[in-house]
């Protein structure tokens, strides 16, 4: 009896053992279901940084007034750019750099001039006065010491240009403002200087043409003059008109008829 007693001891305590471990079982299957998945946090997409622009050069004193002028050019001569003036047309000289001491702005550089031009006034010879926009010239000096000049630098009409050199002639290229029209301004420099060597005979105007401007002469056109024929009626001459004179033949003498008969105004003679 005591061997039944105890088997049925060990069979209860294997029952409650393998009820236990069913349950935890169950309970570790729930846990897993309730816990959720962790989620990857999304990635950062770093934003493109922009490039910083170069500041360019600033020839000149810098304004925002209207009346000053702005204009960024190209260094194209290719050498350096040690100094630049500008005067206008009723300056003899022109006046010292407005580059910085020391500086100088290098091959194919971008740099921007600004100038703040003086108003001019003209006398129109009756006592009325008008105001006329002035010729601007420019003046750049090269590192081999030459020195070059834009004539009539259109400040007006250009936002931005190349100054180039060719044929040791300097000149600009750019966008007109106005027309919008590619304006090369080395032909008209190429006449200006001739025309100062005395290579060629220039009138001179009390207001000179812009150089960068296309003097473009206008055909003259003569009309034919028509001189109408004259007309002279032909003289007619009438033919005078002689009548002949008819003269009658005189009558023959009578011959001696050597004794023959002969008639005579119907007469028979011997």
């Amino acid at each position: 009896m005591y061997n039944k007693m105890k088997t049925g001891a060990l069979a209860f305590v294997c029952a409650a053992l393998v009820l236990c471990a069913g349950c935890s079982a169950a309970e570790n299957s729930s846990s897993a279901e309730a816990t959720p998945s962790p989620i990857a946090a999304p990635t950062a997409t770093a934003e493109p940084t922009a490039t910083p622009v170069p500041e360019l050069k600033v020839v000149g004193e810098k304004s925002d007034s209207k009346d000053t002028f702005c204009v960024t050019l190209e260094n194209g001569t290719k050498q350096e750019i040690t100094a630049v003036s500008v005067k206008t047309g009723s300056e003899e000289k022109f006046p010292e750099s407005m580059m910085k001491k020391g500086e100088t702005l290098a091959k194919d550089e971008k740099f921007e001039l600004y100038y703040t031009p003086k108003t001019e006034e003209e006398s129109s010879g009756s006592g009325d006065e008008y105001f006329v926009s002035p010729r601007y010239d420019v003046q750049l000096t090269l590192k081999d010491g030459k020195t070059y000049v834009l004539h009539g630098f259109p400040f007006e009409d250009i936002k931005e240009g190349t100054v180039l050199l060719e044929d040791d002639i300097a000149y600009i290229t750019y966008t007109s403002v106005s027309t919008k029209e590619k304006i090369d301004t080395k032909e008209a420099e190429r006449a200006t200087k001739e025309a100062e060597n005395g290579e060629v005979s220039v009138q001179t105007e009390e207001k000179p043409a812009s150089a960068a401007e296309v003097v473009t002469e206008e055909p003259t056109y003569e009309e034919p003059s028509y001189e109408e024929p004259s007309y002279e009626e032909p003289s007619y001459e009438e033919p005078s008109y002689e009548e002949p004179s008819y003269e009658e033949p005189a009558a023959p003498e009578n011959p001696d008829n050597g004794g023959q008969e002969g008639c005579v105004n119907g007469a028979l003679f011997n």
